[in-house]
């Protein structure tokens, strides 16, 4: 029974130009695709392929020059590249960005920095009704012409001169975004023969990646060890010099701690005269090949003798370096020895590199494990052990004064013993430092007022941690008495503050004289709970106090308001008027609330002396 594949979210494009040099970009994959479902670019970034992989940064209007790394070997492109394989059903989607290369080849300086074109590869397709696209030959940094018509691939539009966008906002990838005119014609260079050397290698690349699944460092750092072991006997230096990379890069290069950049590849296919697919192909290299790159190591060695060459016995310089390497003494180094035949730096590692390496060899574990035996005098023996038990220790120079050396020659000559008399005299001044430090100490505990660690400090010049650390004990006691100083002053302040307010008249509220000691000493906020720990029987007898003058001032105000109201009310009652609270608390002097409880009692007191009774009024007034 015929059974149907499971559709796609979105239509199944082919990429255009799969397995040649000629594949297209995945950002001109994208456009394509936006292109077929007849939307905005953006549009289908954002529904559809930024839902998917979760990058919406990549679909706001300001990020043109981040939209290149969807090319690039990044995770960007690696989930952008998963999430159109999932919504097109189209496999094979890698090959359109860097992404098989990541292995080999170090990104930096990988891609080009905007977006390029060849205006006759856009004229040529859009006469033959073809679909416009871009390869991905065309951002790699080291290709700068079209490798099809040889011009030089287009930067600004010809029109405005401004560089265009990876992905425009409307899928036509011939029209400028800016200015909406066309940018294809014949209005670019031609290359310069031979400036563009390395086009053909980046052009290799592209086909190589259809043809692998995947490059693994490991196949370039096998090939690279393998073609150093075969074709040049195991020296970088010689390949090195043939394709004209430095030493250490090779190195780096079989050690595994590093892979090219794609110009150092480039230039390596060039100087070993082949290519990436035959670079990584599976039995490279083959024994002719490195036969023919030890031919041109030993021409190119020919041909880079100098003059001087001619005029030097070399036979003799060999004879030399053999009798040097088979002498009993320790030999010299190699630089000595070119100095004394008179041959410039470098020359003989590069004409007998075996005895060379043997000398060094030789000369470095000789000077390791050479003894120099040195002879003590009785009389040096004798002044050392005397001065060992000298009370208190001498210092180095006494020492060498004393036997008559130089410090510097008994530094040389007698390191051992220099040493034991310098440590016994350090130790004996850091002994005398501590006790002076506790002396200072202790007169800081005895003096009054009591100062804290940071005025200690100031005024000896010494670091807090290093006395919290020699001398914890004696730092503790400091604190804890200036502490206590401080609160026992502080306490005293409180209550002289507090006793002092207990005299003013009229008698300040609580809450006034808080913030007032709150204010003279510093203190930010309210801190009444500290004041009643130190000074609580002042604190309720300043409240009390208040409190019996706020009675007392009440008292006399109920006074006040009883002889008024009887005068209000005895003038309203002549008048014929019933004297309602309302009315009275309107005529009094000062006026007063008729809300007020005090007031009702006040004014019922009156009226009652009065025989006047409380009535409902019905007209609201």
């Amino acid at each position: 029974m015929h059974q149907h594949s499971t559709p796609s979210r979105l239509y199944c494009l082919t990429p255009r130009g799969l397995g040649s040099r000629y594949v297209e970009s995945l950002t001109c994959y994208t456009v394509r695709l936006a292109k077929a479902h007849c939307l905005r670019t953006l549009s289908l970034m954002k529904k559809e392929i930024g839902a998917v992989t979760g990058k919406l940064w990549l679909t706001k209007e300001g990020r043109h020059e981040d939209r290149k790394y969807l090319n690039g070997m990044g995770t960007t492109a690696s989930d952008w590249v998963i999430a159109l394989e999932t919504l097109t059903g189209c496999q094979h989607l890698k090959q359109l960005s860097f992404l098989s290369y990541k292995h080999v080849i170090d990104g930096k300086g990988l891609m080009y920095p905007h977006r390029r074109w060849c205006p006759r590869c856009y004229e040529e397709w859009l006469n033959s009704g073809e679909d416009v696209y871009d390869p991905i030959a065309w951002y790699f940094n080291g290709i700068q012409a079209c490798l099809l018509h040889q011009v030089l691939l287009a930067v600004h539009c010809p029109h405005c001169s401004r560089t265009q966008p990876f992905v425009p906002m409307y899928p036509e990838l011939s029209i400028c975004a800016h200015c909406q005119k066309s940018l294809a014609g014949n209005y670019t260079k031609e290359r310069v023969a031979g400036k563009y050397d390395s086009e053909n290698t980046v052009a290799e690349f592209l086909i190589l990646a259809s043809r692998l699944k995947e490059l693994d460092r490991s196949d370039f750092v096998g090939r690279i060890k393998q073609l150093v072991s075969t074709a040049a006997d195991g020296n970088c230096s010689v390949l090195a010099r043939l394709v004209g990379i430095s030493r250490a890069c090779i190195e780096n290069w079989c050690r595994g701690v590093m892979i090219p950049k794609l110009q150092s590849f480039c230039q390596l296919c060039r100087g070993l005269e082949t290519g990436p697919l035959e670079f990584f192909s599976k039995r490279f290299p083959p024994e002719s090949f490195c036969a023919e790159v030890r031919s041109r190591i030993a021409k190119n060695s020919l041909r880079k003798n100098s003059p001087l060459d001619h005029k030097c016995n070399w036979n003799h310089v060999e004879k030399t370096l053999i009798r040097i390497v088979n002498a009993k003494q320790r030999p010299e180094t190699v630089s000595k020895i070119e100095k004394q035949l008179q041959l410039p730096q470098g020359k003989l590692y590069e004409r007998f590199p075996t005895l060379c390496r043997k000398i060094t060899q030789r000369h470095y574990s000789e000077a390791k494990g050479r003894i120099r035996p040195r002879c003590v005098a009785p009389e040096i023996i004798k002044e050392f052990n005397r001065s060992m038990k000298e009370e208190p220790p001498i210092p180095v120079n006494e020492f060498a004064r004393r036997i008559k050396y130089n410090k510097d020659y008994l530094y040389g000559a007698y390191p051992f013993i220099s040493h034991k008399i310098r440590s016994r005299f350090r130790e004996y001044q850091k002994q005398l430092q501590r006790e002076h430090e506790t002396q200072l100490l202790r007169q800081a505990l005895a003096a009054h007022p009591p100062v804290n660690i940071a005025e200690f400090t100031k005024q000896t010049g010494l670091q807090k941690f290093y006395l919290r650390r020699h001398h914890g004990d004696l730092c503790r006691k400091l604190s804890q008495r200036y502490i206590q100083f401080r609160s026992n002053q502080t306490v005293v302040k409180i209550r002289e503050t507090l006793k002092r307010n207990l005299e003013i008249n009229p008698p300040p509220s609580t809450k006034s004289v808080i913030a007032e000691i709150c204010q003279s000493l510093g203190w930010k906020g309210c801190h009444a709970t500290k004041i009643y720990r130190c000074a609580g029987n002042l604190v309720r007898a300043i409240t009390d106090r208040r409190n019996k003058y706020e009675e007392k001032l009440m008292a006399e105000k109920r006074k006040h308001y009883q002889r008024e109201v009887k005068r209000v009310v005895s003038s309203l009652q002549s008048k014929g008027e019933y004297p309602s609270f309302q009315k009275i608390a309107r005529l009094v002097r000062p006026k007063a609330s008729y809300t007020t409880p005090w007031f009702h009692k006040i004014a019922d007191e009156v009226r009652s002396e009065f025989g006047l009774t409380a009535r409902r009024r019905t007209d609201g007034t």
